[in-house]
C-alpha cells in the first residue's frame, strides 16, 4: 500500500485510490463500501475483468467520508477484503489473492 504525503489543512479531500491486481488470476468483480454500510456497493467492473498486473481506480464519493471497506472476487471464486481503508491517505491498494 502507498501512501499520499501529508497535505496542507487547505487542501481538498482525495478518494482517489489505484487498486492492483497482484496476484496470478483474474478479478471479476470489485465492490467497494462506506464501513458504515451493511451491504457491498454495486460491482465497480460490470462485465470488465481486471487481469493480473493490471490497476482499476476507485473514487468514491468524498460526500460519504474517507473510510471504505473493499472486496475482490476471483475467477476462482475466492473472495479477498480489505477492511476500513483510509481512502484520503491511501494512494494505491494491492490484492495479491492470499485469502487469509
Amino acid at each position: 500500500m502507498l501512501f499520499r504525503s501529508p497535505a496542507a489543512p487547505s487542501a481538498a479531500l482525495d478518494t482517489t485510490v489505484q487498486l492492483k491486481n497482484q496476484s496470478r488470476e483474474s478479478i471479476f468483480s470489485i465492490h467497494v463500501s462506506p464501513v458504515a454500510s451493511d451491504k457491498w456497493g454495486p460491482d465497480l467492473l460490470g462485465s470488465d475483468v481486471l487481469l493480473p498486473g493490471k490497476e482499476f481506480t476507485l473514487q468514491p464519493p468524498v460526500s460519504q467520508g474517507c473510510r471504505y471497506d473493499v472486496m475482490v472476487e476471483y475467477e476462482s471464486g475466492k473472495k479477498q477484503e480489505r477492511r476500513d481503508q483510509n481512502f484520503c491517505e491511501l494512494v494505491e491498494i494491492d490484492f495479491d489473492g492470499r485469502v487469509r
